[in-house]
């Protein structure tokens, strides 16, 4: 449902305001609505947890493609600072470019650089960060499984995965890593 302003215009169906929808929530100072679909040069998104109206994944300024009829979208922000929440796991990463498969409830995150930050905002946890590559986030465990990840900071040690993975669970768990060096 749209909960704003439709607009019929020689290019199309315009809107302003908020889509809401079983699976996420987005807003937008201009959508551009196909059959199926809806575009926006700017818009912020809140990824509803799988059965659930809590929010997994929290973002604004994007730019967004949401094909309904594919289940398929993609969101790039309009700024390099952007930064996208992941409220289960208490996480946010500086990885800026995702592709949400609705149907599947899977979103990935691919690094438009070299390389994101995933940071934790769990107080216990001092700010721990750690770069990666790219991730993989499952909206029904709400598990995040980072790729590329050439060690991880910890107080006076480095800590590099064997894998270069490393999965968080929900409340910022990060799962034991078999096989890990620490340089201290």
């Amino acid at each position: 449902t749209l909960d704003g302003t439709l607009i019929l215009t020689p290019d199309g169906v315009k809107g302003i305001g908020k889509l809401d929808w079983d699976q996420a929530a987005m807003s937008s100072p201009l959508f551009a609505f196909g059959a199926n679909s809806v575009k926006a040069d700017t818009t912020t998104l809140a990824i509803k947890a799988e059965g659930g109206e809590e929010i997994a994944l929290r973002t604004s300024d994007m730019k967004a493609d949401v094909d309904f009829d594919e289940g398929k979208s993609k969101f790039e922000a309009n700024s390099a600072m952007a930064i996208t929440e992941l409220p289960y796991n208490q996480y946010e990463t500086s990885i800026n470019t995702f592709n949400w498969d609705m149907n599947a409830g899977k979103v990935d995150f691919q690094a438009s650089g070299d390389i994101g930050s995933f940071l934790s905002v769990r107080p216990d946890q001092d700010s721990l960060v750690f770069d990666g590559a790219f991730a993989a986030y499952d909206l029904a465990t709400n598990e995040l499984q980072v790729g590329g990840v050439p060690f991880i900071n910890s107080a006076d040690a480095l800590i590099y995965p064997d894998s270069s993975k490393v999965t968080v669970l929900p409340n910022a768990v990060i799962t034991q890593l078999e096989n890990a060096k620490i340089v201290a």
